[in-house]
């Protein structure tokens, strides 16, 4: 099982933004192949347990 953090201060605002709307909480789920990624809870649906992986490409 996957322990979600709130961590929306520490996520890119692009990310932070982009999912505002949906109420999502993300955790920081570290760096893979050049990208900074993000689990996301969505707070909404929490009961399905649905779970997003946002990434940026590191530049």
């Amino acid at each position: 099982m996957l322990a979600l953090a709130k961590a929306n201060d520490a996520i890119p605002s692009n990310i932070a933004s982009h999912k505002a709307d949906r109420r999502f909480n993300y955790a920081y789920a570290g760096t893979e192949f050049g990208q900074d990624c993000y689990y996301g809870a969505n707070l909404q649906h929490q009961s399905s347990r649905v779970i997003d992986l946002e990434c940026n490409v590191l530049r």
